[in-house]
């Protein structure tokens, strides 16, 4: 299965120096080392993902179902597409409290995701 995520080393390279805290006078080097690494970096990531929506041995045809192709609102699908959760066999390895920490996921939305699991007979990972 190929992943449909893109990769950019820009987002990256913001995204890990904002979370890595890299001091301003030790950016520009960070900078030239993506630069030099980026096709390792690059081959990483997409093995990365490719492991990530890899089916469980476990799973059901049912936790196979790609999120967009469910009823859910298209708030819900977009919030989840963001934090990687492609199929519903990802979504139940997720918390209610791990959702709720999600930007723009709010109680009305973890509600109906949790209904939407209901319906089909399966729920959320333990707190």
């Amino acid at each position: 299965m190929k992943p449909e995520t893109s990769f950019s080393i820009d987002n990256f390279e913001k995204t890990a120096m904002d979370s890595l805290r890299i001091p301003i006078a030790d950016q520009r080097m960070f900078r030239r080392f993506l630069e030099e690494k980026r096709d390792k970096i690059v081959a990483l990531w997409f093995e990365f993902l490719e492991e990530a929506t890899k089916p469980k041995d476990d799973w059901t045809p049912l936790m196979m179902t790609r999120i967009q192709d469910t009823s859910l609102s298209n708030l819900a699908k977009n919030v989840l597409s963001v934090h990687d959760i492609t199929m519903l066999g990802h979504l139940t390895q997720r918390s209610a409290k791990e959702l709720l920490g999600y930007r723009a996921l709010g109680r009305k939305t973890l509600k109906e995701i949790q209904d939407y699991l209901d319906s089909l007979g399966l729920e959320l990972a333990s707190d």
